[in-house]
């Protein structure tokens, strides 16, 4: 869904849905209207959870050994009736350097080249990206509706999904 929040003519503000196969799920959130900048990336499992904190400078990494999960009983009729289980566990931050994510991408890119090494992101991951970023184009134009994109051309584990496909 995307929002023309300062009234310009591209959408300003977006809340972005992603699925992907194994039950994978994505959501981004980004905003030119919003003025707290934030480049968060976490990853939710059922025993951790992984923040990645571009703008904090002392602990850009935290894992949070911490999960839940459902009793296995009867199909709860309400929400009160779940029995989770919680667990608590230590938060580990590790010593990560500071560095400039656009400076180490062109420097791995042109070590490539200088090698004839393979990119760690490759034409592959980069024709992928091209086509969500389209999709969601697609989705915004059509009021958040839900856009498949056809992946009938491309090798699903040349993006990293080897162990969700059966």
């Amino acid at each position: 869904v995307g929002v023309h929040a300062l009234r310009s003519k591209r959408a300003d503000v977006g809340f972005i849905s992603l699925s992907y196969p194994g039950g994978i799920v994505g959501h981004i959130h980004v905003s030119w209207a919003d003025p707290n900048k934030v480049r968060e990336v976490v990853v939710v499992c059922s025993d951790q959870r992984i923040v990645f904190n571009d703008l904090d400078p002392l602990e850009r990494v935290r894992i949070f050994n911490k999960g839940v999960r459902v009793d296995p009983v009867d199909e709860p009729i309400g929400f009160g009736e779940y029995n989770l289980q919680l667990r608590d566990g230590d938060i580990t931050s590790p010593a990560i350097p500071v560095s400039e994510p656009l400076k180490n991408q062109s420097g791995h890119f042109l070590h490539c080249v200088r090698r004839g090494e393979i990119a760690f992101t490759d034409a592959t991951q980069g024709m992928a990206v091209v086509r969500v970023m389209e999709a969601i184009d697609e989705s915004v134009v059509q009021n958040g509706a839900p856009v498949e994109i056809d992946w009938s051309d491309v090798d699903l584990r040349d993006l990293g999904f080897a162990d969700t496909i059966r």
